[in-house]
């Protein structure tokens, strides 16, 4: 990098790279995806793509640690405003005030991103057709997902879409962190200690099965042997 006439660097943080630049070296400092994001006026949010290929809404909770902090989005957007001088008939601006324009033009160009936006706000559990059939439930039916566990605490994941697919009989699947608020703190793996995210066994609730007020989301951490996996298996996992 220090053979480099110019380095520009969009960064969350400070770190070593930036003692190391080129000649001339522009650090911009940005908003983390953990800090509310409000450019434009309005509560915005990007897509992220995790390490199993699933791609899903971030939209930071913390206030941001500058009223001065500006998102990666304001940046390139006002960097090519800037540079390019209306040489090409882009809307950066729009792009820049709602980032929801910028998936719309993904959903336009980009191979099997059709509908992008749409289906950020869809997540899905894949369950194998004959369980859906001997359950009662459909394809593209909305339930939400209850994990059963030994503390009769209620964890749920609401307003997941069933998708059809062929897996083993008794087995669900859906993506983290969506379904973190299933995992029992208390159910953890032999020998690593691990909460037991890959095992968990659900139930799949209906919009008439819910209950009156429900929150779910409960339960803590235990302590001891008795907190090992002792349930087993008889409903969908």
């Amino acid at each position: 990098m220090r053979g480099a006439d110019l380095t520009v660097q969009v960064s969350t943080k400070l770190n070593r790279s930036h003692v190391v630049p080129g000649r001339t070296a522009v650090i911009w400092p940005t908003l983390g995806r953990t800090e509310k994001d409000h450019t434009g006026g309005r509560s915005q949010r990007v897509t992220v793509e995790v390490s199993m290929s699933a791609v899903h809404a971030s939209q930071g909770p913390r206030e941001p640690a500058s009223a001065h902090l500006r998102s990666e989005v304001d940046i390139v957007c006002s960097l090519a405003e800037a540079l390019l001088e209306g040489r090409h008939d882009l809307p950066w601006g729009e792009f820049r005030a709602d980032y929801t324009e910028i998936r719309r033009r993904i959903a336009r160009v980009v191979p099997g991103c059709a509908a992008y936006d749409e289906k950020v706000d869809q997540p899905g559990g894949f369950v194998h057709p004959d369980d859906i059939e001997a359950l009662g439930l459909h394809v593209d039916q909305v339930v939400d997902l209850v994990s059963e566990w030994t503390d009769g605490s209620e964890r749920r994941a609401e307003d997941f879409r069933i998708i059809s697919y062929d897996q083993p009989r008794g087995c669900a699947a859906a993506y983290f962190p969506e379904t973190n608020p299933l995992v029992p703190l208390d159910s953890s793996a032999i020998g690593s200690n691990c909460p037991t995210s890959k095992s968990i066994i659900v139930r799949l609730d209906t919009r008439t099965d819910r209950p009156a007020g429900s929150e779910g989301n409960g339960g803590g951490a235990g302590q001891g042997e008795g907190h090992k996996s002792g349930v087993e298996p008889d409903q969908l996992s």
